[in-house]
């Protein structure tokens, strides 16, 4: 995978290595650079600020964010909610269940998702000093055993479309010199590589934005990599999405259903004030906030509808507050987005009218792609909508240019209002093994205690060791159990 940068400072922005998003304020693109950097030194994704709260560089995708002299990871105002409805929120390694101050959610404990002799729990004490607002944070289940997995499991409703997360923050719970790092299994199939390479303090997320479980239960697993480091995880989200066919597109409803899974990559709201998610976001998305000289950001307080869109695909949308601001300039942008490698890539760009004096002939641009997709936008003509506008790729980055119109006289520039970007899985979600083979295991677990530490599916990606599977090396094919 790649990794992006932010780097957020009250003052000038530098920039990291690696490519930009640019604003120009003439009608030469690229003239002048804002603020924002990509590069692909790191095996996972992160975003990156200086924390002049702690002195120290600080967080993997999920961070704190700079707002003037403070530091906060929160959304706007205390507030009171309910769970989305069929979701699953597990403090790992808590012993009681809490409500978040911040977001409403209430975290449960872990130990009626995993076996109880399945793990070690531990406290983070330095959870608090990074991340105050993050109390899932402050403990942690980790795995020293030599299981080659170990798995919680979640009862979900068959082929029903979920997005699942997992939230990580070592922060030295084990006084080691040596960060780990390991993988992250969903079902049966490895998603992820969890590692901490850039710092012990920083917190890191892997979320895999939309599937569909075969099963009545799925499987969230840890497993121990080349480096034989302890596996462990902080919180895990499990969230029914509810996404219909009309709001992800047919491609992708036929890749979910064909057992592809999306995995998140990039999610970020021009103009944000601080990150975004439940209860304003309904499946708790992450929303990072892309915020620059107060003169490139256009906002709003009139709610932008995210129900319909007048754009060329339905997909799931960012909330209004999100759409609620943008970046934007008189003249032209360009955004580079690269990759280390040659995946499948998602990417769908979300923009909305925001200027209440816009008329049909204040702003048009054109929106370019990759140097091949060519889109001419007049926001105007659905204001108060949502375009989405959604792009595959299988090439090592996408290139983004928005530039105004020139055959015609518009003094208002491109805006963009969020931007997400997803890798398609290389491979289809393994079927895993056969139900009635997978039920008579679960009876002869009940049948002999010291057995119920092997969790989840019995053969894949690792069979038990103590079950002989057939079939487990076909991609996408399921395994039957040939003796115990």
């Amino acid at each position: 995978m790649q990794a992006f940068f932010v780097l957020l400072t009250k003052a000038e922005f530098t920039n990291p290595p690696g490519a930009s998003i640019f604003v120009s304020t003439s009608s030469l693109r690229s003239d002048r650079q804002v603020k924002g950097g990509v590069t692909s030194s790191s095996s996972f994704s992160y975003f990156e600020v200086m924390d002049k709260c702690t002195g120290v560089s600080a967080a993997w995708l999920l961070v704190a964010v700079l707002v003037g002299e403070m530091c906060i990871f929160s959304v706007p105002g205390l507030v009171s909610a309910e769970n989305p409805p069929g979701s699953f929120f597990v403090d790992c390694g808590s012993t009681a269940s809490y409500v978040d101050n911040i977001t409403g959610i209430t975290w449960m404990p872990d130990d009626q998702f995993i076996d109880r002799n399945s793990g070690v729990n531990a406290n983070v004490t330095s959870a608090s000093l990074y991340y105050p607002d993050s109390s899932e944070l402050t403990t942690l289940r980790h795995f020293p055993d030599s299981r080659a997995k170990n798995c919680y499991s979640f009862q979900v409703t068959p082929n029903a479309i979920y997005q699942i997360r997992g939230t990580f923050f070592y922060g030295l719970y084990d006084h080691r010199s040596t960060v780990p790092s390991f993988e992250m299994i969903v079902d049966g199939t490895i998603v992820a590589s969890i590692n901490f390479a850039s710092g012990a303090d920083l917190m890191a997320y892997q979320e895999v934005m939309s599937y569909a479980p075969q099963s009545n239960l799925t499987y969230l697993c840890l497993s121990r990599d080349l480096t034989n480091s302890v596996p462990f995880i902080s919180a895990i989200s499990l969230v029914l999405a509810n996404y219909t066919e009309s709001e992800l597109g047919n491609v992708i409803t036929l890749n979910i259903y064909e057992g592809f899974y999306y995995l998140t990559q990039i999610r970020w709201n021009f103009g944000g004030n601080g990150i975004i998610r439940y209860p304003d976001d309904p499946v708790d998305r992450y929303w990072f906030p892309i915020k620059w000289n107060s003169s490139y950001v256009q906002s709003t307080i009139q709610p932008v509808e995210t129900l319909t869109a007048k754009g060329l695909v339905n997909v799931m949308f960012p909330p209004s507050v999100v759409m609620n601001t943008a970046l934007t300039t008189d003249g032209n942008m360009t955004i580079d987005i690269p990759f280390t490698r040659s995946y499948g890539w998602y990417m769908v760009i979300f923009l909305a009218e925001l200027d209440p004096n816009a008329t049909a002939n204040s702003r048009e641009f054109y929106l370019e792609v990759s140097s091949a997709s060519v889109l001419l936008l007049n926001l105007f003509e659905s204001k108060g909508e949502v375009w989405a506008i959604d792009y595959f790729n299988s090439a090592n980055q996408f290139h983004i240019d928005l530039y105004k119109n020139q055959s015609i006289s518009t003094p208002l520039g491109p805006l963009v209002n969020a931007l997400e970007v997803f890798q398609v899985g290389q491979q289809q979600m393994a079927l895993l093994t056969n139900k009635q083979d997978t039920l008579a295991i679960e009876e002869i677990k009940s049948s002999y205690g010291n057995l119920g530490v092997w969790t989840g599916d019995p053969c894949f990606p690792y069979p038990h060791p103590w079950l002989t599977c057939g079939n487990i090396s076909v991609l996408g094919g399921s395994s039957s159990i040939i003796a115990v």
